[in-house]
């Protein structure tokens, strides 16, 4: 099945099996082969049928995500980790991988993230590691990051960027 977004006095279009509806405007109804109902408003959408989404979701309004998954942290942070072990000093080396885990820690948070404390520990992982300069601009340079921190995270990030 496929669908494009819902929005109010807009309209959707659905394909279910061998047939395919389209309806338009706000309150419009559907219908399917196979018995697909399909009826929306500005409310929300319902739903009268079978519905298999492949395993993916199936949005009937908004879908608000506010964290960040694990895997995704562990790739975005992998090159920066990597960094850290190359140029942290041994006597430091402990303290940086730290302050990286509570970086990740803190944007697995998503939007929920506080600005502030990243800002900090950036600024702080610099201090212990400045080779790992351009691993942490490049990881934060990501649109996943890129859309999480604020305003006080991209002040650092401007201002530990080599000229």
């Amino acid at each position: 099945m496929s669908t494009t977004p819902v929005f109010p006095a807009s309209g959707f279009e659905l394909s279910a099996g061998h047939g395919s509806a389209t309806a338009i405007g706000n309150g419009a109804v559907a219908v399917a082969s196979g018995g697909l109902h399909i009826q929306g408003d500005n409310h929300g959408t319902n739903v009268t049928g079978s519905v298999n989404t492949g395993g993916g979701d199936f949005i009937g309004r908004d879908k608000v995500v506010s964290g960040v998954s694990g895997q995704d942290l562990q790739a975005l942070f992998g090159t920066l980790l990597a960094a850290v072990s190359t140029h942290a000093p041994a006597h430091v080396q402990v303290a940086a991988v730290a302050k990286v885990e509570e970086i990740k820690a803190e944007v697995a948070k998503g939007t929920k993230a506080d600005d502030s404390k990243v800002a900090k520990l950036v600024d702080g992982l610099v201090g212990l590691v400045p080779g790992a300069v351009s691993a942490v601009v490049s990881t934060f340079a990501t649109p996943l990051l890129g859309g999480i921190v604020g305003p006080v995270t991209k002040y650092v990030l401007e201002k530990i960027t080599p000229t």
